[in-house]
C-alpha cells in the first residue's frame, strides 16, 4: 500500500460524484482535507461551475474559508472522505444509527 498524495486524486471523478451526492438533497455533510478540496474546486471552475455553487459546496477554495459549506475539513481525511447523510425524521433508528 502506498499513501495517498494529493497529485494521485482524480477530480473529475470525485467532483462528478461529489455533485451528483449534493444533487440528492440527502446529504448533511461530507468530510475532506482543504487540499483536496481545493484541487476539485479548481476541476469545477475549469469545467464551467458557477462560483456561487462551489463556495456552498466547499469550505476550502481559492478564495477563503466557508465554516457553512458542505464539503468541510476534518482532522484525518488526507487520503478519503466520509459522506454523513439525512434520514427522515420518522426512521429515528436511521438517524440515530447515522449520528444525525
Amino acid at each position: 500500500w502506498a499513501k495517498m498524495r494529493p497529485g494521485d486524486l482524480d477530480v473529475e471523478r470525485n467532483w462528478y460524484f461529489l455533485d451528483n451526492l449534493e444533487r440528492t438533497g440527502h446529504v448533511a455533510a461530507i468530510f475532506m482535507a482543504p487540499s483536496l478540496q481545493r484541487r476539485i474546486y479548481a476541476y469545477a471552475a475549469s469545467i464551467g461551475v458557477p462560483e456561487a455553487r462551489l463556495r456552498t459546496l466547499f469550505q476550502y477554495g481559492p478564495k477563503g474559508r466557508d465554516p457553512g459549506a458542505l464539503v468541510r475539513n476534518k482532522s484525518g481525511h488526507r487520503d478519503h472522505m466520509h459522506i454523513r447523510l439525512w434520514a427522515p425524521d420518522d426512521m429515528a433508528d436511521v438517524r440515530a444509527a447515522l449520528g444525525v
